[in-house]
């Protein structure tokens, strides 16, 4: 576990969290609304997320990056992303939320999450220890 220093903890509280809410309100329309809006305002959480050093968030973003770039080239169906979305932005809106509360961060939380879009993209799932 990592403590969080209070700048952090004051922009994941406010504007990460919102932003996250708002990704993850897009991503529940995915269903009759472009990806590429979505694509968007997740690169700058994940951008946020890295100069943040949130080593939780940033690598859980990243992997949904990588499966939106997936569909977009057609490699992944939409239709497993559009889910997988809406639900792994809701829990990171939850953590980033708790986090902001206990003032520290578990980089180990997220693991499911990013594992089931590593699963989407067929690849190797990844554990405490890395890939495996």
């Amino acid at each position: 576990m990592k403590a969080l220093k209070n700048h952090i903890v004051d922009f994941l509280g406010g504007e990460l969290g919102t932003v996250i809410e708002d990704a993850q309100n897009m991503a529940e329309q995915l269903d009759v609304e472009p990806l590429e809006p979505v694509s968007a305002i997740i690169k700058q959480i994940h951008g946020a997320c890295v100069v943040a050093e949130l080593d939780s968030l940033a690598p859980l973003f990243h992997e949904m990056l990588l499966a939106i770039e997936g569909v977009l080239s057609g490699e992944i169906e939409r239709e497993g992303l559009n889910e997988l979305l809406a639900t792994s932005l809701l829990t990171a809106g939850k953590f980033a939320a708790v986090m902001a509360i206990e003032m520290q961060e578990n980089p180990c939380t997220l693991l499911p999450e990013m594992t089931a879009f590593r699963r989407l993209r067929a690849r190797r799932r990844i554990g405490v220890h890395g890939l495996t």
